[in-house]
């Protein structure tokens, strides 16, 4: 079923982020910890009652796809094709308007919810790892941060709530410890809680932005954090705009990917300029990245070069205006 919730003809099912993946968390909750429902994950303290509401909201999002989609076909269809999604949109209630075709706003309802289960199915599979085999003790970082095994912790559960620019500092410093192979389940439900805290604040903390500047000013490094960012709900936090890109296809025979998907997909084909075995299959690319002065320039035209589409009018003139205001 590929490699990525957006694709844009996505399995509703069995393809990243479908309904498998509930029903996956739900044997493993019975399997691994007595806990059959997001109830008693919650007291199991699995799931915290946010990620337990985001997750039954999802799942009603999915599910209603999916019934409508099986009237639609008149068939038991578990693909969401270009053949059913304008009719579907129609269906369920959507409608065009000066900026998005009503398969557009569906399409993205569904990405939404499908990101929300990938992202919390990845975390789950962590915290029952954890729960099956507990973490060492911790070994000190620094003042910030600790280390349990391969997974990074919090020495304070309270620090990203008390220092929001920690969380772009937790990224970064995953990225100077390659022993590390993300967060222990205790600092991905700080993080998580913290978002929900902070709101749209963290898009205008002068330490936040000040943080990513100098995670951006690494270069291809940054691509990984990056990427481990937006799966956290961090990037989206942090940018206002791109979170409107998040889940926004485009209808086009032109376009595979997601908006958002797209985007990373982009940085991560500049990181590849910075990797000596790119050399012979792209040589000048990857001679021109190594004179980069400022790499963090091409990592944030990458970011928003598409940063406003689905917003009527021309994107790259409104993706202009993004990005001076952002940078500036």
């Amino acid at each position: 079923h590929d490699d990525t919730t957006h694709n844009l003809e996505p399995n509703l099912k069995d393809g990243p982020g479908g309904l498998r993946g509930l029903d996956l968390i739900r044997w493993l909750g019975r399997r691994i910890a007595a806990a059959p429902d997001p109830d008693a994950l919650v007291a199991a303290q699995l799931l915290d009652r946010l990620e337990r509401d985001a997750l039954l909201d999802a799942e009603r999002v999915l599910q209603r796809c999916r019934y409508a989609l099986h009237l639609e076909a008149a068939r038991a269809e578990e693909r969401l094709l270009f053949d059913w999604q304008r009719a579907l949109a129609a269906r369920l209630g959507y409608a065009d308007d000066a900026r998005n075709l009503a398969v557009e706003q569906f399409m993205q309802g569904y990405y939404r919810a499908a990101g929300t289960v990938e992202r919390l199915l990845a975390q789950m599979f962590e915290r029952f790892e954890e729960y099956l085999h507990p973490l060492p003790a911790a070994r000190a970082l620094d003042e910030r941060f600790a280390a349990r095994g391969t997974r990074l912790d919090l020495r304070d559960a309270d620090l990203f709530a008390r220092e929001p620019q920690a969380i772009v500092a937790a990224f970064a410093c995953v990225l100077d410890h390659p022993d590390l192979r993300g967060f222990s389940a205790a600092a991905m439900r700080s993080l998580g809680q913290a978002i929900a805290a902070h709101g749209g604040a963290l898009a205008d903390d002068p330490g936040v932005l000040s943080a990513l500047l100098a995670l951006l000013r690494r270069g291809a490094q940054a691509v990984h954090a990056l990427e481990a960012m937006n799966r956290h709900g961090v990037l989206a936090a942090i940018l206002p705009a791109f979170a409107r890109v998040v889940g926004r296809m485009q209808y086009d025979l032109f376009h595979i990917y997601t908006v958002d998907e797209h985007t990373l997909r982009v940085l991560r084909n500049l990181a590849r300029f910075a990797q000596a075995e790119a050399r012979d299959a792209f040589p000048l690319a990857c001679e021109a990245f190594a004179r980069l002065e400022k790499p963090e320039l091409l990592l944030l035209a990458a970011l928003f070069h598409d940063i406003a589409k689905g917003r009527g009018g021309d994107h790259s003139e409104l993706g202009e205006q993004e990005a001076r205001a952002f940078c500036a």
